[in-house]
């Protein structure tokens, strides 16, 4: 059984009588193993539809005729209503692994579930798909999805991929829905000393030009390593020459428009963040690429139409280390334009160490660590909380200083809305 977490009013379902509340036990003769399921199943002008009552008495059957498309007007509180698939693999860089213990449990699920890539946008590997689900995918059409493919030499990508006993053969299961015309889009999670260089080459030759070049898109990210990392996983950070030498290889492929470089090879670097036109749709923004270029963009579009507030009063901007340069040269932008005084402060994350730089991973023990003698307004980023409102480690906004001299507020990431928050902040 399914819990109905609501139903449009204005539905076929709650004409029907259906009530939040309800639980789905059949649908068209089937109970629905996921939210795509369940849109494929309500599509039809005849829907025969099972429920129980939340007192669990006996079924309830409903005969219900709308028009083709039309939504039923049932929804739920989860999208996955069977189990999320997760990875078998044992990969060298693999993040979950190199998490600290005792951390919210949720942090440690290594999902890899087609339905969450089509959905959601994560990415999969496609080695735990069954011979079932690769033939729903083709036949349902679940576009696009979202795959990992760190290499195609199998030697390196099984070396750093690892794959669970009885694993997809990769290449394949990625040919397969190519030739689907489905739409794919590629992340290379690029690990020093493996990955890169040579084999780097001809993954991007074989995702342009070569066996795989109808993938939509190739999102280049450089492997996060914390100083919990296992020693024998060989995954190091890349040093800032090595980052110059990434973004030459990868800029000789500029001209297939489609392969793109995370922002932490420029920011590592010290180099220019591309201009708008170099990223096209940004169609891996989702996996981090693109997003300094937006904020710069967004914030300064906003800057451009500000005056000067006189303001005295003392703003402080909580940031990480990553993007420090980037948010030190637009606050200076800022405070020449309005008369602010806002600082910026570059946390350090102890928490994860290794070269883990980038804000949204901060944590509150760092935070709280960096504001010592701080006073006045905080601005933190708002995407360290999740949607309960708690940091990695566990920290509410009002738990991360207990001064009364303090005020901390959660900022958007945005840069167009940060601009403007950042300007009644200094207002106020």
């Amino acid at each position: 059984m399914i819990p109905i977490g609501s139903v449009a009013t204005d539905s076929p379902a709650y004409s029907a009588g259906i009530r939040s509340g309800d639980s789905l036990v059949e649908l068209n003769g089937k109970l629905p193993t996921d939210i795509l399921d369940y849109y494929f199943l309500a599509d039809d002008a005849q829907i025969h539809c099972v429920t129980v009552k939340p007192s669990g008495d006996s079924s309830h059957e409903y005969w219900i005729q709308k028009e083709i498309g039309e939504p039923l007007g049932l929804h739920f509180s989860e999208v996955v209503f069977d189990n999320v698939t997760e990875c078998a693999n044992h990969c060298r860089f693999c993040f979950v692994d190199q998490m600290p213990k005792d951390l919210r449990q949720t942090l440690y699920v290594k999902d890899d579930d087609y339905r969450l890539s089509m959905l959601w946008g994560n990415f999969i590997t496609l080695t735990n798909l069954g011979h079932d689900e690769i033939d729903r995918i083709i036949e349902q059409r679940f576009s696009p999805l979202y795959v990992s493919l760190h290499a195609t030499d199998l030697d390196v990508y099984s070396d750093l991929v690892r794959p669970g006993k009885g694993a997809a053969q990769p290449f394949d299961v990625l040919e397969s829905l190519l030739e689907a015309e489905l739409s794919v889009h590629i992340q290379i999670v690029l690990c020093a000393g493996f990955n890169d260089g040579v084999v780097l080459s001809r993954t991007l030759h074989d995702l342009t030009v070569g066996r795989f070049s109808e993938v939509q898109s190739v999102g280049i990210v450089p492997a996060g390593v914390t100083r919990f990392s296992p020693p024998k996983s060989g995954i190091r950070p890349f040093r800032p020459d090595e980052a110059s030498v990434v973004i030459e290889q990868v800029h000789a492929f500029a001209k297939h428009e489609k392969v793109f470089l995370a922002d932490e090879f420029y920011l590592l670097k010290g180099d220019r963040i591309p201009i708008d036109a170099e990223y096209q749709d940004y169609p891996q923004l989702e996996n981090g690429i693109g997003i300094a270029r937006q904020f710069i963009d967004g914030f300064r579009r906003e800057l451009q139409g500000m005056s000067a507030n006189n303001s005295a009063a003392v703003v402080t901007l909580v940031t990480g280390e990553l993007i420090s340069s980037v948010m030190n040269s637009l606050i200076g932008e800022f405070n020449l334009k309005t008369g602010a005084n806002v600082r910026v402060i570059a946390v350090h994350n102890q928490f994860f160490g290794g070269n883990v730089g980038v804000a949204p991973l901060l944590t509150g023990q760092d935070i709280m660590g960096a504001l010592s003698g701080a006073s006045g307004r905080v601005l933190i980023p708002d995407n360290i909380f999740n949607t309960d409102g708690l940091t990695l480690d566990g920290f509410r906004i009002e738990n991360i200083t207990d001064s009364k001299n303090m005020e901390l507020i959660a900022a958007p990431v945005d840069g167009s809305e940060f601009a403007e928050f950042l300007l009644r902040c200094t207002a106020a």
